[in-house]
């Protein structure tokens, strides 16, 4: 258990650093972009909580009981947030790119804060803290959570829950591939595209 105190402390400590550049910087407050990183780092965080607070008092948190209900469900909320912040990342970074070379122009700086991107956001932080929050208190319903053989922290009883929790991980993993894989690709074709003087002059600084 002793192992995992120093990387969670690590993580916690980068987590901070999104956090701190967002409470107190305006640029990234009205980056579409690094508002999506700061809400990952927090819901990284969560998770990072359970694991020093478990590491500090293991006796307490290590037998089975709602201690150890609660920080798996902490740990897993975490986990499942955390993944979903990133696809909400690359698919705004999807989102960012295809707007750009489809309206060949742009009227205002690429990946800053407004009224469509409010929207969309609003709609990430539904799915993104609702969601986790949902499964967690099922699963704490049903009595899934608690300690595991060969576990160093709680978490489900079963192997097959633990990989069926695994699965939306999985899915994020394979959008955030797509999603990266598209935008290299579309960046390739935009490269390739052969350009104008006067195109050039019309359409400054896409990417």
């Amino acid at each position: 258990m002793r192992t995992l105190f120093i990387p969670a402390c690590m993580s916690a400590a980068g987590d901070l650093v999104p956090i701190c550049a967002f409470a107190f910087y305006r640029d990234v407050q009205f980056s579409v972009t690094a508002r999506m990183v700061t809400w990952f780092a927090m819901s990284d965080l969560i998770g990072q909580f359970f694991v020093v607070t478990a590491v500090i008092a293991p006796d307490t948190f290590g037998h089975d009981g709602l201690l150890c209900s609660i920080q798996a469900a902490g740990n897993w909320y975490s986990v499942w947030s955390s993944w979903g912040w990133t696809v909400a990342f690359a698919h705004t970074v999807r989102l960012c790119y295809n707007s750009a070379v489809a309206a060949h122009h742009l009227n205002r700086r690429p990946g800053r804060f407004h009224v469509v991107e409010i929207t969309q956001e609003r709609r990430w932080h539904a799915v993104c803290w609702l969601l986790p929050l949902v499964g967690v208190g099922t699963a704490m319903a049903t009595d899934l959570f608690g300690p595991r053989a060969n576990m160093p922290i709680c978490t489900f009883r079963r192997e097959c829950f633990a990989l069926i929790a695994n699965a939306p991980l999985w899915l994020a993993l394979a959008y955030n591939m797509f999603a990266f894989i598209s935008v290299h690709v579309l960046i390739q074709q935009v490269l390739a595209y052969p350009r104008t003087p006067a195109h050039a002059r019309a359409s400054p600084g896409i990417f």
